[in-house]
């Protein structure tokens, strides 16, 4: 197959990816997606095939499922990102996959400033993408909220623990949320979360009314909503 021949195959594959995905798919759409591309060594469907896979790891019935999607998602991921470093969506899905790996706390702790780096390059490829964004404030949130042991554990692999602020999460959030207002449930959470652990029960609670209100389309998101509903009747 000819260079230019291949470009267009590729093209048309991540736009059938993304189609797919905007569609809110069931699981038999995502599985056959899957089933027929897995062999791909595109890198920008390899990181599309991890987002897919990804879903179904947080929303499949079958236990024994969600653990195969999950371990399918970081393979993906994982080769996306060796292809070609240089993808905002291969950094982003690296440090996903890193992120909700099935490891121990240890090994994540290992990889957390792998996480940062990833999330951070894919920001600098790609400034417009919320959702990078919104898992780079994730980031910094899970940093400045971590409870005494694991932060013990943290601490010990590393000579240069990690740091991170209330504030810098904040920051994040407030990007991700100007670049493409309203875009994610879980951004409007995390907005709501992080003006509770900032005291500002106020803002919180207009964050939290307005992840109330922005019903779930995608049955992965439906966790989000909930921890929403349950945050807003305690203010």
């Amino acid at each position: 197959m000819g260079a230019e021949n291949f470009t267009q195959l590729s093209s048309r594959m991540t736009e059938e990816a993304d189609a797919l995905y905007n569609k809110i798919p069931s699981n038999e759409e995502i599985e056959s997606f899957i089933a027929k591309h897995e062999k791909t060594s595109d890198p920008e469907l390899l990181w599309r095939l991890a987002r897919l896979s990804r879903i179904l790891s947080s929303s499949h019935p079958d236990a024994s499922k969600k653990k195969s999607y999950c371990l399918k998602m970081c393979d993906f991921a994982n080769k996306g990102y060796e292809l070609n470093p240089n993808s905002a969506g291969c950094n982003k899905y690296y440090a996903v996959a890193i992120m909700e790996a099935p490891t121990g706390q240890s090994e994540k702790a290992k990889r957390v400033h792998d996480v940062r780096a990833c999330f951070k390059k894919a920001v600098e490829i790609d400034p417009q993408d919320a959702t990078a964004l919104l898992m780079l404030g994730i980031w910094h949130f899970r940093v400045a909220d971590l409870p005494w042991l694991l932060r013990k554990i943290v601490n010990a692999v590393h000579s240069n623990p990690p740091t991170a602020t209330y504030q810098e999460a904040l920051e994040y959030f407030e990007k991700a949320e100007k670049v493409e207002p309203n875009f994610s449930l879980r951004n409007l959470l995390m907005l709501g979360k992080t003006h509770l652990r900032l005291k500002d029960n106020k803002l919180a609670k207009e964050y939290l009314q307005k992840a109330v209100d922005h019903q779930p389309k995608r049955p992965e998101n439906e966790e989000f909503h909930k921890e929403a509903q349950t945050l807003l009747k305690g203010l």
